[in-house]
């Protein structure tokens, strides 16, 4: 064969193996994706159930009577409910869906760290998803326990400046917790012009009712997208670390919806230190991590 032929053939090898290894790459960022995606809409239900459950005990723990109107609203919204119980509550009732949402991202454990975890009566995980767990479950709680403490503060505040009666106050606190400030600001606009339209204070209530009955659904939801998400990548970060990878890579689901950010950050590569928390990169967001091997 003469040189030329064997320098052709020798280059089609390597054009044939590197469409192999692009097709193997995408293979496996497809995949990916699709697993992700996979894992954070199984848990997301169980996310949304978590945080209905964590609203429902908000209410259940509420002390109205403790609301005077005599004080700053802040202080009237520390007063109203036992929040050092219900963060508590709230790391029990959040945390064993996080870890369930993690293990299921395929964090594989050693019989030691089986046979600890299998005490609390949850699927077995690994010590580093462990921590993740515990620390991020309670930074959710403190995140979503201050908004909601603030949405009550809201309806206090504008109770003390519009001078509402007391019990109108305490039933629009008891309809509206689980919502932000700006949800709660909302909602007591919709009450305010359904009275100015000429509805009654229980007819106008009612409509601030049926808002606020949507704002929350809204916001479990978005509780549950965001938090199963970070959990679901988080799993996949930390069984990484116990199987030796060190360099992830960022792919996006490049389907019509992908926003500019995660297409520009899809192919990225990062260490596993630097790739902790940036997944998702916005609520809704469903871009995976896929492991780096051999740099």
């Amino acid at each position: 064969m003469a040189r030329e032929d064997v320098s052709a053939v020798e280059a089609a090898a390597r054009g044939a193996l590197t469409r192999f290894e692009k097709s193997i790459r995408e293979f496996r960022k497809r995949a990916a994706v699709r697993d992700h995606k996979r894992v954070i809409r199984a848990k997301r239900e169980a996310m949304r159930r978590a945080a209905v459950e964590y609203f429902t005990f908000v209410r259940r723990s509420l002390r109205l009577g403790s609301v005077r109107l005599d004080r700053p609203a802040e202080e009237m919204a520390e007063a109203a409910v036992d929040w050092a119980a219900v963060e508590g509550e709230g790391r029990r009732i959040f945390g064993r869906t996080v870890l369930e949402t993690i293990q299921s991202a395929g964090l594989r454990l050693t019989p030691r760290q089986r046979a600890t975890v299998l005490k609390a009566r949850v699927d077995p995980i690994g010590d580093a998803a462990v921590k993740w767990a515990k620390k991020n479950t309670a930074k959710l709680v403190t995140e979503v326990t201050a908004k909601t403490k603030a949405g009550i503060a809201a309806v206090i505040s504008d109770s003390i400046d519009s001078g509402r009666a007391l019990d109108a106050t305490r039933k629009m606190i008891s309809g509206s917790v689980g919502l932000t400030s700006r949800q709660s600001s909302a909602a007591l606009k919709v009450y305010e012009k359904a009275f100015a339209d000429g509805l009654s204070h229980e007819e106008a209530l009612a409509e601030m009712g049926d808002y606020s009955e949507r704002a929350l659904r809204y916001r479990e939801e978005l509780i549950a997208q965001t938090e199963s998400a970070a959990a679901a990548s988080a799993g996949l970060l930390a069984a990484f670390e116990e199987n030796d990878i060190r360099e992830v890579e960022w792919v996006a689901d490049m389907g019509p919806g992908c926003c500019e950010v995660c297409q520009v950050r899809d192919g990225n590569v990062y260490t596993l230190e630097e790739a902790e928390g940036m997944l998702p990169a916005h609520p809704g967001c469903e871009c995976a991590w896929v492991s780096v091997i051999g740099r």
